[in-house]
């Protein structure tokens, strides 16, 4: 580990593990005390994380709650894999677990900090639900909340953006805990200090070329005049309770004229969608793109504008596309498909369950042992539906699908191998590829992540599960 050296803010008051305690019982939304089955904690080995560490470890160790540690290794410098395993040593001399998880394949060129921080959450999240964590704590305080806040503003953020980082918030079935968005980063380096335990400085943070570190240099400009860390995270904190409030009207909306079906697309009711107020509607209509296209950030303003007035108007488009998502309009339907491309292809092994295109949960239960290699999840495509359609149950199929256009079916997930159809969420694909396929299990279920109260849709069988209110 690197010394930390002097700073001018070595006499800041460090947290105590009994106002860790507080801060962690505050994002908790009823009086029951907070005390989960097992934790894990992200570190990078900054004084943030480590800092947040050695409370949880402290907080976790009095109420013997198994805690681990992850640090993920992005390999985008040299030297990175050496400091992660100094991470690791240093927390496994005081008694805490720790566990590295590496960034492998190729690395972007281009918009670096994006895509590493993305990278970090899938790896930390999939090992948290390889090892049934359900709770993961991260560091982030009241300067990074401050930075959000103002790189926010700086790109013309609404509501949703300027409420910055919630204090907690579940994906994929893992919460995500921020206990330390009221605490200066000043203190978390004095509460290393007291610990006597030194921390690792990223030199990313001295990185002009990043937005945020530009950010960060203007915010020690504004402090004097009065726009500091703890009056920008204050903003936050105003703006989370009008995010809460707007979040229960567009709930409340969705429940009135909202339906999902279990084959993973949105219907709209039009003529209650048009007597809908302004933001609320806009607020259904980015939801439901964001669900239906497995899209992670929502579409942009002004061309969410453009379709929610186009929706409201006497516009004779009644085919529209934004986010991933084709758009369909009648006189009293509005119904929103996923599009037909930029739809990943996922290896999968057999007893696999994973999440495809943000969208459906697909589980790999048995194959036949010649079928075993080189199976992937992908689209079913024109290639896949015209091998549904040669099955003795074509007609079945046809009929149910009735009111989806052919390219929102070639979206659904399908079993390949070698180019060659294997399963699809239907019917057992015998008739197609061999007696060997209809001993594949192979299950599908529309499961979207981007719908703050999802529900899980089986697809099987469809005729019994097409229409089902969220």
């Amino acid at each position: 580990m690197t010394k930390s050296g002097q700073s001018s803010d070595k006499d800041v008051r460090p947290v105590g593990v009994a106002e860790f305690s507080r801060l962690l019982k505050g994002l908790t939304s009823d009086n029951r005390p907070y005390k989960p089955d097992r934790l894990a904690v992200a570190v990078s080995g900054g004084a943030d994380s480590m800092a947040l560490t050695l409370m949880a470890a402290q907080w976790a160790r009095r109420r013997k709650i198994p805690l681990h540690a992850l640090t993920v290794d992005h390999g985008l410098r040299r030297g990175s894999a050496t400091e992660a395993k100094k991470v690791g040593a240093a927390l496994k001399q005081i008694g805490i677990r720790h566990k590295m998880l590496k960034w492998k394949g190729d690395k972007p060129a281009t918009n670096i900090q994006a895509a590493a921080r993305e990278a970090r959450y899938d790896l930390l999240l999939a090992w948290c639900k390889k090892n049934k964590v359900s709770d993961l704590l991260l560091a982030h305080h009241q300067d990074d909340q401050a930075e959000t806040v103002l790189l926010r503003l700086i790109r013309g953020s609404g509501v949703d953006g300027l409420a910055a980082m919630a204090g907690v918030r579940e994906v994929q079935g893992i919460r995500l805990l921020r206990p330390l968005l009221s605490v200066p980063s000043a203190r978390l380096r004095a509460t290393c200090r007291v610990h006597k335990q030194d921390w690792i400085e990223d030199p990313s943070n001295q990185n002009t070329d990043f937005d945020r570190i530009k950010v960060r240099n203007l915010l020690a400009e504004l402090a004097p005049i009065g726009l500091s860390p703890a009056r920008l995270a204050q903003t936050a904190n105003h703006m989370a309770r009008a995010r809460e409030a707007l979040e229960e009207q567009t709930q409340q909306l969705a429940n009135n004229l909202l339906t999902f079906n279990a084959l993973g697309y949105a219907e709209l009711d039009r003529v209650s969608f048009c007597a809908a107020t302004e933001e609320p509607g806009l607020r259904l209509l980015a939801r439901c793109l964001m669900t239906v296209g497995g899209g992670t950030y929502a579409p942009r303003f002004e061309r969410l504008m453009r379709l929610f007035e186009n929706l409201k108007g006497n516009s004779d488009r009644s085919r529209q596309t934004l986010a991933g998502c084709q758009i369909r309009v009648t006189d009293h339907k509005i119904r929103i498909f996923r599009e037909n491309r930029n739809l990943p292809v996922l290896a999968i092994k057999p007893g696999q369950e994973m999440l495809w295109d943000r969208r459906f949960v697909v589980e790999l239960k048995s194959v036949p042992k010649n079928l075993r290699n080189d199976l992937v999840v992908g689209p079913l495509g024109a290639a896949g539906w015209l091998a549904v359609c040669q099955g003795k149950e074509a007609m079945k199929i046809k009929s149910g699908l009735a009111d989806m256009p052919l390219s929102a079916r070639y979206a659904f997930p399908a079993l390949w191998r070698d180019n060659v159809l294997l399963a699809q969420p239907w019917i057992p694909m015998g008739p197609v590829t061999g007696p060997d396929s209809s001993r594949i299990s192979f299950s599908v279920t529309f499961s979207p992540r981007n719908w703050p109260k999802h529900e899980s849709f089986p697809l099987f069988p469809p005729q019994k599960t097409l229409f089902i209110k969220s």
